[in-house]
């Protein structure tokens, strides 16, 4: 059983793994002296005083999806005839993909390149019964590289070995490792951040409190 944490997402195989969501928030807030003689550290009276306070928010939860990227290479001297082989090897694996329950509109194209490929021929000339010398060279064209890059969304997590096996016998190529992730990812991160902002504010309000002064609005945060 392998299971590794890679930039916050988790690679797995043969299980999915829970995640914490952690958002810090910097939160500045507007504050004024309710005593006209008070006055904060490095401040004058007459100028805008501000709290600068540190949040947190954390939700916990259970991947429901995977993805997996690869990509479908074909070479050629014809650049349609690689074109074409690519799209045939492109229709066997969404046919395939659909077997496993993938949907169409999860199967997302994020790259795809035409790229000549040269040959360097060298030139010589004669030197009676020695080497030749080499003058230099050209260029000749090799063929055609076509490259399709495919990112693939497996919503039914217990098909994902199935996926990558059936990706693995199509021949496809740069093939990444399951990466197990939240389908409403940012919807988890903004209830992370709620929190952070309503925990800095809390804190902001408890130290305003002690301090004797009055908070007005956040001015400004990062995350």
């Amino acid at each position: 059983m392998e299971n590794n944490t890679n930039n916050g997402m988790h690679w797995c195989s043969g299980r999915r793994a829970w995640r914490i969501l952690w958002v810090v928030i910097i939160a500045v807030i507007v504050g004024s002296a309710v005593a006209s003689g008070f006055g904060w550290r490095g401040h004058k009276n007459d100028q805008q005083d501000t709290i600068v306070i540190s949040g947190t928010g954390k939700v916990v939860v259970k991947p429901d999806m995977a993805t997996v990227s690869f990509s479908v290479m074909q070479e050629n001297m014809d650049v349609s005839k690689a074109s074409d082989a690519v799209n045939t090897k492109i229709a066997a694996i969404t046919k395939a993909l659909a077997a496993d329950g993938v949907a169409d509109a999860d199967i997302t194209t994020t790259d795809y390149s035409v790229y000549p490929r040269y040959n360097y021929v060298n030139t010589t000339v004669p030197n009676g019964s020695m080497m030749p010398i080499p003058v230099g060279g050209t260029q000749v064209l090799a063929g055609y590289d076509v490259t399709q890059s495919i990112e693939v969304k497996i919503r039914d997590l217990s098909k994902a070995g199935n996926v990558v096996t059936d990706l693995t016998g199509l021949g496809v190529t740069n093939m990444s490792g399951l990466n197990f992730t939240e389908d409403k990812y940012d919807d988890l991160v903004k209830q992370a951040r709620d929190q952070a902002i309503a925990d800095a504010r809390s804190q902001a309000d408890s130290l305003a409190k002690s301090l004797g002064v009055r908070l007005d609005k956040i001015v400004g945060y990062s995350d």
